[in-house]
């Protein structure tokens, strides 16, 4: 049961600009900011905190910063407060990114190590372009979600931060996958070379 709520909360937060335009259709921006303020408690409570450090300061400041922000929204009425929690996503992102490229090893080189724990240096140099691609991505995502969440309707702000954003981080990582098979291949040769 508390993997299930886990999960479904987890989902929720993913699908967050569709919660907040639907519930902001339906239910006055009080109730809406208060249902994700719960959602972000029980997050909190039933997450298991045994993941790196960088994983645990990310998710506890950007589950901070959507309660923060969702307090601001009860008590201003102000619906500007929850289309910014995107922006603050790609900001705690960012931070977290960077600053695992000055001080290594980075969240990607981290990642790869998982599944290749003995990555030799130049897959490690490839891991910091990963990571470096990632935190201008978190810049410019970040920037489109400021625009659309102060210019926009909610319907271009929920269009692009519920469902473009979420295609872009996709194309990443499909062409990083392509191009770290030929990265791969040409660093570890195959066994029929090796023979």
């Amino acid at each position: 049961m508390r993997k299930f709520l886990l999960v479904t909360i987890i989902v929720l937060m993913i699908c967050y600009p569709f919660v907040i335009f639907f519930g902001l259709s339906h239910f006055p921006l009080r109730y809406v900011a208060l249902l994700i303020i719960l959602l972000f408690i029980i997050r909190l409570v039933l997450l298991k905190m045994k993941s790196t450090l960088s994983n645990k300061v990310s998710t506890i400041a950007i589950s901070v910063l959507g309660i923060g922000l969702c307090v601001w929204a009860m008590i201003s009425n102000n619906e500007l407060a929850v289309r910014l929690y995107p922006v603050g996503v790609s900001v705690v992102l960012l931070l977290v990114f960077a600053y695992s490229i000055q001080f290594p090893p980075t969240v990607i080189e981290r990642i790869a190590r998982i599944t290749t724990p003995n990555l030799p240096p130049a897959a490690i140099r490839y891991t910091r372009k990963v990571t470096l691609v990632w935190c201008l991505f978190f810049i410019v995502n970040g920037g489109i979600a400021l625009i659309t969440a102060l210019f926009s309707s909610l319907r271009i702000w929920t269009l692009y931060n519920g469902l473009i954003s979420y295609v872009l981080i996709g194309v990443i990582f499909a062409i990083e996958f392509i191009v770290r098979l030929g990265i791969k291949k040409r660093l570890m040769p195959s066994s029929a070379e090796s023979k």
